[in-house]
């Protein structure tokens, strides 16, 4: 008799620990996914944005896609699975012409949690979220579970030159800087 109960005890603590094991190893697994998605979306946003501004300095003109950036100023952000990037121009709070990066595809639960953590440490105003590309930033963005698009504005093109002076106004003692992207997306 003490033997089975010995036994019974025994079988229980290994089924507890192969059941504690295996929850632990799918919540490492989920939290992995999540922390993958978070690191590639994050250096993701920054590498396009650099390559933005290179391409603007060569070309002073926002890139139109990912393959122009592709050339020759940008890597090809990391494919996740069920979703994919590409990058576009559109009018930014209906002001200026900005460039955006999005990811876009059937995004899981761990996918999301990531994509709300790097999204939560971009500015504010330059993330939109819905089931489309090129969106309008929201203040406070939230990243569901599903079939959705992150758009992230990269740069905005520069603000126009002054007006050159008129006739008897005196010219400006130094030429006016080159115009510069504005970046929206920085550290």
């Amino acid at each position: 008799m003490p033997f089975l109960i010995y036994a019974t005890i025994l079988a229980s603590l290994v089924a507890y620990t192969i059941n504690a094991n295996f929850l632990s190893a799918m919540r490492s697994t989920s939290e992995d996914v999540a922390e993958v998605t978070f690191a590639q979306t994050e250096s993701a946003s920054f590498r396009l944005a650099a390559g933005v501004r290179a391409y603007f300095s060569e070309h002073e003109a926002l890139p139109l896609s990912l393959a122009s950036l592709q050339s020759s100023h940008a890597f090809h952000p990391p494919a996740m699975k069920g979703v994919q990037w590409s990058v576009g121009q559109g009018v930014y709070e209906d002001e200026r012409v900005g460039v955006w990066a999005c990811l876009q595809g059937d995004l899981s639960l761990e996918q999301s949690r990531g994509l709300n953590k790097a999204v939560s440490r971009f500015a504010q105003d330059i993330t939109g979220v819905g089931s489309q590309c090129g969106l309008a930033p929201v203040s406070q963005p939230r990243v569901l579970a599903g079939n959705h698009a992150i758009t992230i504005w990269l740069a905005l093109e520069p603000e126009p030159l002054e007006e050159p002076p008129g006739e008897g106004e005196d010219p400006p003692v130094e030429p006016p800087e080159p115009p510069q992207v504005e970046m929206l997306l920085h550290r």
